[in-house]
């Protein structure tokens, strides 16, 4: 998301454990949310974005 200013706002959020991760996949709930986004999404790839650590 860009801000009036240009800047970009980028909000992650990491799974609990790579057994949720696997789980969410099989979830119905899950995939109802998933199904619309991935049909607009070509890539989940940023190349252009840095992460950076908060201090």
């Amino acid at each position: 998301m860009k801000t009036k200013s240009g800047a970009s706002y980028v909000e992650t959020f990491p799974w609990r454990d790579e057994a949720a991760m696997n789980e969410a996949h099989e979830l119905e709930a899950v995939q109802a949310l998933w199904g619309p986004m991935g049909d607009c999404c070509t890539s989940m790839e940023f190349p252009s974005v840095t992460k950076f650590e908060a201090v």
